[in-house]
């Protein structure tokens, strides 16, 4: 599989049914922070905790992640091109 079919059907696969796009918007925020290295501990937390609330497994989503080997960056992106289809 493409890797950028990897990243958005991972994504896909933890954004929960009836908050799609609350959902999207805060895994595309997180690592978009993650990934550009910016040290704000809260804002992390904060995203962090919207997350969860939203019930997306973040730490299910980030083994995921490492095991296909997919950066924040490439998550980031894949986000956005999921916008227009949420």
């Amino acid at each position: 599989m493409e890797k950028e079919a990897e990243v958005k059907e991972l994504i896909k696969k933890h954004l929960p049914a009836d908050r799609a796009k609350e959902g999207l918007f805060y895994i595309k925020e997180y690592s978009n922070l993650i990934a550009s290295n910016i040290n704000s501990e809260d804002e992390k937390i904060i995203l962090r905790n919207s997350l969860i609330n939203t019930g997306i497994n973040i730490r299910e989503f980030q083994k995921e992640m490492v095991g296909l080997k997919i950066s924040y960056s490439e998550v980031y992106h894949g986000c956005l091109e999921l916008e227009t289809e949420i």
